[in-house]
């Protein structure tokens, strides 16, 4: 249902008119002077629209624009003396216009503030149908309400008479709403069934899909993703389990040549162990760790192999550990660092535990370390007696416990009789008391003075209350002004004294107010009279317009007296029967008159709208003026004209949409390819690392980074190479010269 409430101020009379638009109370918010403010909420099937567009026109110009946001809330501020309309819409939507008259307030009135009006607005989509279309714009085409201002209420109020003749097109427009709300529930309704289904048939391929992974059936899995995906394309899910299913295919291959390379690798490296040549069988047994990584067997091989070289310099090494700990030791001694001298001996003792020379330099060293350590306790107790008796006294001496303060401090200066401290803290005690002393009498003298003022000024309070109960009201104002000399800065005596005055001038304005009222009575009683007469007077003489003026005086002087009101309505009738023929033909000119005017101006708008490519606003226009000449053909063509258009510009944005699309996935696939190449190369995996720079490279082959990586993978796979040639060159180059024969005794000895 079409709603929209309005919310006036309180100074009209409460009522509710039912069109299928609801007009309410709100609370008036206000406003500056000679402004009138105009809020409202636009909803759409009763929830808060937002992207609503709510325009502002003075006269011809426009005043002001507003979009809504998701509270669907405006709000718009409109000068005296003008005419406004007011318009609510959203492209694609109905739009429903206000008219709002500000001319005619007297200048006074103008100065004041002004409640406001808050109305809600309801507006739906434009339906398919171009028929329905244009019954909507024709009922559309003039305000859904008028305000102009009422001098007899002195507000802005809405026009009833006007709106009780939009009474049957707003119920025409509610029965359209209310197809049009159906028909979209319905194809939401369609749109979910298909949904729904689709997504049933996607679930099915994909449980399909996963049991067949679960088993290890790829084959089997990959046709059920794929049948997945032609239900939903470009779903991630499936398009995962795809990769995952090619990865693991491809690993399976991959791990084969490796399982095979690696066995050969091993084979080769125990015969070399066998046979003792070290070297050759270090370098299979890295071969094969290459490759699985993780194996203990090659693992455990090199380090037997590092174990059997390393065994051979051992003893040498060891003599030079052991010599240089000594010396460590030796200097940090000398030094008495014997932290660090005892760190070498026993590193020294460690080396060679039989050696005597480091344990008798230990035991030195314990013995310095116990004398020294006996001494600092020594020092370090009798500190923390001193320190602990310091505490104590200072805790005493900050609560005012001044006994046992000087107790502690008596006891410090005992364990440390030098220290000036605790003799100043004493000296500062006897000083506390003897001030506590005097300020104890200061303070005994000040309450017996303070109790005495509060006697006096108790009193005089009381002497004033007991007056004022008894409205007694010029000694009860001697009683707290007595209180105030006593005590200047108390509120009590003020505040009472205050609400004294307040009562004397408020018996003296009520005097004055009764006199007013039954001058102002007989005044009004005098001038009622006097009007009643003069519009009898006139209405004998026929004399219509006289006695209008006179009665209708009358009527506003006492609205509640019956009598003026039925001459008026009987002076009514007669000039409405006088007139009506007369008025019958102009109204038949002005209606042909303001047909043609308004369609001109919708055709204006449209053409003013399309020149500025706001085809929305162009159309609406259009349809408008459809909406009042449904025979004209001009119309017509202009809206199939920006149909085409907006159909154009829409098809080159999904082509755009579609582009930038398919350069988002390339752009992944590519990102995807270059981080595995990264990953890989950060592990040295080059072949995978080569691979994934090569697949970026297919996707985008005019990128430099890929080829870049790929440059630098061939370089250092080349310099591996070299390096490995290199170091079985020094091996081997090593082993020649690894014996050297000695002259005396001929045996071999190994380096």
């Amino acid at each position: 249902m079409m709603i929209f409430r309005l919310h006036k101020t309180p100074k009209t009379i409460l009522s509710m008119l039912m069109l299928f638009a609801f007009i309410g109370l709100a609370t008036p918010e206000v406003n500056a002077q000679t402004k009138y403010t105009v809020a409202g909420t636009v909803k759409k099937n009763k929830k808060k629209l937002d992207g609503a567009v709510v325009t502002l026109t003075k006269g011809s110009a426009l005043a002001n624009q507003i979009t809504t946001s998701t509270n669907g809330r405006f709000s718009v501020l409109l000068d005296m003396n003008a005419e406004y309309t007011l318009s609510v819409t959203k492209p694609g939507h109905i739009t429903k216009k206000f008219y709002f008259n500000t001319k005619g307030i007297p200048e006074e009135r103008a100065k004041e503030e002004f409640g406001g009006q808050d109305i809600e607005v309801s507006i739906f989509e434009l339906p398919k149908d171009p028929g329905v279309v244009s019954q909507i714009n024709s009922i559309l085409s003039q305000p859904i309400a008028k305000f102009f201002y009422d001098d007899k209420i002195k507000e802005i109020e809405y026009d009833k008479a006007y709106t009780q003749s939009m009474q049957d097109a707003l119920a025409k427009l509610a029965q359209v709403e209310k197809e049009a709300n159906a028909k979209a529930e319905e194809q939401v309704k369609q749109q979910q069934q298909l949904e729904a289904a689709a997504a049933s048939q996607y679930q099915a391929a994909i449980a399909k899909a996963d049991a067949a992974f679960a088993k290890k059936d790829y084959s089997g899995a990959r046709a059920a993703y794929e049948d997945a995906l032609s239900v939903k394309k470009g779903e991630p899910y499936p398009l995962e389990k795809i990769k995952e299913i090619e990865k693991l295919q491809a690993d399976a291959a991959k791990n084969a040549q490796v399982e095979n390379d690696y066995k050969a690798a091993i084979a080769k490296a125990d015969a070399a162990f066998t046979a003792k040549n070290f070297d050759f069988a270090k370098t299979n047994y890295n071969d094969a760790l290459k490759l699985k990584p993780s194996e203990a067997y090659p693992k455990t091989k090199l380090a037997e192999i590092d174990a059997a070289i390393a065994k051979q310099g051992a003893e040498k090494e060891l003599n030079a550990k052991y010599d240089a700990a000594i010396a460590k030791g030796d200097k940090a001694f000398a030094a008495k660092d014997y932290a660090n001298a005892k760190v070498g001996y026993t590193e020294a003792l460690a080396l060679k535990a039989a050696e005597k020379y480091p344990k008798d330099k230990i035991a030195e060293i314990d013995k310095a370390l116990a004398d020294a350590a006996a001494k600092e306790k020594a020092e370090k107790e009798l500190n923390e007696k001193y320190t602990a008796a310091i505490t104590k006294a200072d805790k005493a001496f900050t609560a005012k416990d001044y006994v046992t303060a000087k107790a502690g401090y008596t006891e410090a200066s005992g364990f440390k009789p030098t220290e000036a401290y605790p003799k100043t803290k004493l000296a500062e005690i006897e000083k506390a008391l003897a001030d506590a002393a005097a300020k104890d009498a200061a303070e005994k003298a000040k309450l017996a003075k303070e109790k005495e003022l509060n006697d006096k000024y108790t009193a005089a309070i009381a002497k004033g209350d007991k007056a004022l109960a008894t409205k007694d009201y010029v000694n009860a104002k001697a009683g707290y002004n007595e209180a105030l000399t006593l005590k200047a800065t108390e509120q009590y005596p003020k505040d009472k004294i205050k609400e004294i005055d307040s009562a004397l001038a408020e018996l003296a304005a009520k005097d004055k107010a009764e006199k007013d009222k039954l001058a102002a009575e007989k005044a009004l009683n005098e001038k009622y009279t006097a009007a009643i007469a003069k519009g009898d007077a006139a209405m004998t003489a026929k004399n219509y317009s006289g006695a209008k003026a006179a009665f209708t005086e009358a009527s506003v002087l006492k609205a509640a007296e019956q009598y003026p009101k039925d001459k008026l309505a009987e002076i009514e009738k007669l000039l409405a029967d006088a007139a009506a023929k007369d008025v019958a033909e102009k109204e038949k000119l002005a209606k042909e008159k303001e047909l043609n005017d308004k369609y001109n101006a919708a055709i204006a708008k449209g053409d003013k709208a399309l020149l500025a490519k706001t085809y929305e606003a162009a159309k609406a226009a259009y349809n408008e003026a459809l909406g009042l000449k449904p025979a004209e053909q001009l119309p017509k063509d202009k809206i199939a004209s920006i149909d085409k258009l907006l159909a154009d510009a829409a098809a080159k944005d999904a082509a755009e949409k579609d582009r930038q699309a398919k350069e988002k996935e390339i752009t992944e696939k590519y990102s995807a390819a270059i981080t595995k190449g990264d990953k890989a190369l950060a592990a040295k995996t080059y072949e995978d690392a080569k691979a994934a720079y090569n697949e970026a490279l297919g996707i985008k082959p005019t990128e430099a980074y890929p080829k870049t990586k790929l440059a630098e993978i061939d370089k250092a796979i080349a310099d591996a190479a070299s390096k490995d040639a290199a170091e079985k060159a020094r091996l081997a180059k090593k082993r020649i010269s690894r014996k050297i024969f000695c002259s005396n005794n001929k045996k071999v000895m190994p380096l």
